[in-house]
């Protein structure tokens, strides 16, 4: 079962009135060519690391599929950073 990769946001969270739903992908995919690079690693090797495809691996980084948590615990372990980075979630990517 894959899990969806989405937040909400909340104006007012006492009252719990939702803003708007925000999807995650667009981050995730901005995150991970500059990681990839930085680690010298083609779109390929992270697909044998993950274990699909090349083309999966295109739509990851592209930001056109969702990824399951395993797979997001797999590349932040991999690039040493935390999920909540590779999700926009926190700005830096200096976990300790």
């Amino acid at each position: 079962m894959m899990m969806l990769l989405y937040y909400t946001k909340f104006d007012d969270v006492s009252r719990g009135k939702e803003k708007k739903m925000e999807i995650i992908l667009p981050r995730l995919a901005e995150r991970l060519k500059p990681l990839r690079k930085r680690f010298g690693r083609t779109q390929k090797d992270m697909a044998e690391l993950l274990g699909v495809t090349e083309r999966h691996y295109q739509k990851i980084e592209y930001g056109h599929i969702n990824v399951s948590a395993t797979t997001l615990i797999l590349l932040a372990d991999y690039f040493h950073v935390t999920t909540d980075y590779l999700l926009g979630r926190e700005d830096t990517d200096d976990h300790h």
